[in-house]
């Protein structure tokens, strides 16, 4: 296959059958799914042993062995899974629109033909919706006032994931420098945008949604719409953002990192 596509699964019953038949409508075919259940105790097993029946060429299946790993946990084991050229990363309640993977692919296939085998990133904006898929914002991007470019500046990086994880493929060098994910990851996104900038890859975006992003009262992490004092009180997580950032290597200081966070906060009440 040509990609792999991470799926971590829990308790997501209500919308997984959505997700699985988006991925399943894909206009790219050759790609395979690699799912981890962390533990779930509704439906979720059941629905996905559904589609391993009909589709048992296509999905993997690693269930829950007493070990509950979270979201980031549960993306750093499936990563080690991966035996294919390129790696998508999906949530289980989102909606894949048909041409996001082979618009993904033909975005990578154009980087890697220029810049041989350097570790590249590729995403994309979304449309944000409800729990019943009704548009709330058609543009993640302008929705969450924040500009895309930000992605390729390391220091705007290391305060502010401006990666949207869902809408993410990786080829194999950003893969393998991306492993393991440090303990105070505080996404595995945001993880692999820092290691990718680290090491003098390529950040490429797709200017248009690739997936309708669903927001529930469940979400993980989800899209929150810009609030001055939101990002306020996000500031004071500078010591998360420490951790996470000397666990890649960085020995950025306090005042710096604070400087770049009111900076991101100012350019965003711009916008």
């Amino acid at each position: 296959m040509d990609v792999d596509i991470l799926l971590p699964t829990y308790n997501g019953a209500k919308y997984l059958n959505s997700l699985l038949d988006s991925i399943l409508n894909q206009t790219f075919k050759e790609w395979r799914l690699i799912i981890r259940d962390d533990g779930s105790t509704d439906d979720t097993i059941k629905i996905i042993h559904n589609y391993l029946a009909g589709f048992p060429e296509k999905i993997i299946l690693y269930p829950n062995k007493n070990t509950n790993l979270g979201a980031v946990g549960s993306f750093s084991f499936l990563m080690s899974k991966v035996t294919s050229e390129y790696v998508m990363f999906c949530d289980q309640d989102d909606i894949w629109l048909p041409e996001k993977i082979e618009n993904s692919i033909i975005k990578i296939h154009q980087s890697e033909s220029i810049h041989g085998k350097l570790p590249i990133l590729i995403y994309s904006d979304a449309t944000i919706v409800n729990e019943n898929c009704e548009t709330l914002a058609k543009s993640f991007y302008k929705y969450e006032k924040l500009n895309y470019e930000w992605a390729k500046n390391i220091n705007i990086s290391k305060i502010q994931n401006t990666v949207l994880g869902c809408t993410v493929m990786i080829n194999k060098s950003a893969l393998s420098l991306s492993q393991p994910i440090g303990n105070n990851a505080i996404m595995h996104d945001w993880w692999i945008l820092l290691k990718v900038l680290q090491n003098d890859g390529k950040i490429i975006f797709i200017n248009e949604p690739t997936i309708l992003y669903r927001q529930h009262l469940n979400n993980t992490m989800g899209s929150k719409k810009f609030s001055f004092f939101g990002l306020l009180k996000k500031a004071k997580d500078i010591n998360k953002y420490k951790k996470m950032n000397k666990d890649l290597g960085f020995d950025d200081n306090e005042l710096k990192l604070l400087f770049w966070k009111f900076l991101v906060i100012f350019l965003r009440l711009l916008k």
